[in-house]
């Protein structure tokens, strides 16, 4: 069958060469909803990019290392976004993940919506 293929990225390959190599976004208090192991949570985004995001005002408690599955709901019409992610580092203040895995189509997905929201408060702020 030829045409549409879901490819995806192990993140933790492709981000491997630089600390910093994915442009990040401020959503400004964008929800989420996690899911670990044992129980669900919500968090708010402090910043995102392709590779990972920080998280603030979580409602669990987040170790270092837990794998979580972070829900994103992007546009209000079209299904959330799920990401396999790891805690790479946590304080009072935020925890920061990483995420293992995505689709190319999902981290496209993302990029744009956060680009254009984060554009969009630019041009608001100027007004």
């Amino acid at each position: 069958m030829t045409g549409h293929h879901s490819h995806a990225i192990d993140m933790t390959e492709t981000t491997k060469r630089t600390k910093r190599q994915a442009l990040r976004f401020v959503p400004e208090q964008h929800k989420i909803r996690y899911r670990t192991e044992f129980e669900d949570g919500d968090a708010t985004i402090l910043n995102i990019s392709s590779s990972g995001c920080a998280l603030c005002e979580t409602t669990t408690r987040l170790s270092l290392d837990e794998k979580i599955l972070i829900v994103l709901k992007l546009e209000e019409d079209k299904d959330p976004i799920e990401v396999s992610a790891r805690v790479v580092r946590t304080d009072e203040q935020c925890t920061a993940v990483k995420f293992h895995f995505i689709s190319e189509e999902n981290r496209k997905r993302t990029v744009y919506f956060f680009s254009n929201k984060q554009r969009t408060a630019q041009i608001n702020s100027q007004k």
